[in-house]
């Protein structure tokens, strides 16, 4: 389950909410490493709109509105040899 987003600002913004939310590491300990539940991944094209970040949520507590917002899959660029 993901949500999308026009940039990785937003993406990565949502993100620390929820890190801070289920406290990692990063948030609760001067030495925490973990920051993040799930990072911020560029997709292969706009999905919806112009959003080109996603971010996997299925571990996220999310709101009504963010559930409404979700898709169930994310095509990524096809790393280069």
């Amino acid at each position: 389950m993901y949500l999308l987003y026009a940039t990785e600002t937003e993406a990565s913004n949502r993100a620390d909410q929820e890190g801070q939310a289920q406290n990692l590491s990063f948030w609760t300990s001067p030495i925490g490493i973990s920051k993040w539940v799930s990072k911020p991944r560029i997709t292969a094209k706009p999905l919806v709109g112009s959003a080109k970040w996603s971010l996997d949520v299925s571990d996220y507590i999310l709101t009504e509105e963010e559930q409404a917002a979700t898709v169930d899959s994310v095509t990524y660029p096809t790393p280069e040899v």
